[in-house]
């Protein structure tokens, strides 16, 4: 019998009766972070496992800055605040787009076709994909798309 522990479904345990709160984000940051030390990658594509299908193209574009931000609205993230995070670009990928062919599909973006895969469940890829579609609204509207990508970021620890 093989059990399997997600990073994210764990946290740490401390003396103090509170505890530390981390964001699903910074987990998705620091396995990215990983591949950034080990192999000079900064682009991805974040798969669900179940379907196996890709869902968003992610590169990490500044891995650690100190951000301070407000949202329209508050979602998924705390409307402003001042964080540790990861700047990225982005694209999720619609339906059509996760059928359709990835290699034709990682050709019409630039540097994508060598990306690496990170796969993660589908709701993790959906909450993903909310948190950083909501990190975009805190760009002003003629800073939210480089290079035919979206551009936000993800909570580092």
């Amino acid at each position: 019998m093989i059990y399997r522990l997600a990073k994210y479904a764990v946290r740490p345990m401390s003396a103090n009766p509170e505890p530390l709160r981390l964001p699903l984000s910074a987990f998705i940051a620091e396995d990215m972070n990983e591949f950034v030390h080990a192999h000079a990658t900064y682009r991805f594509v974040i798969f669900d496992e179940e379907e196996e299908r890709p869902r968003i193209l992610v590169w990490l574009f500044k891995p650690s800055m100190r951000l301070s931000y407000t949202v329209p609205t508050q979602y998924v993230i705390p409307k402003c605040g001042t964080i540790r995070a990861a700047k990225v670009l982005f694209k999720i990928l619609d339906t059509a787009a996760a059928y359709s062919d990835l290699t034709s599909l990682l050709k019409r973006y630039p540097g994508f076709p060598q990306a690496e895969h990170l796969y993660y469940p589908r709701g993790i890829c959906r909450r993903i994909g909310g948190l950083l579609k909501e990190s975009n609204t805190a760009y002003p509207d003629n800073m939210r798309t480089m290079t035919g990508l979206d551009v936000g970021w993800l909570q580092r620890a």
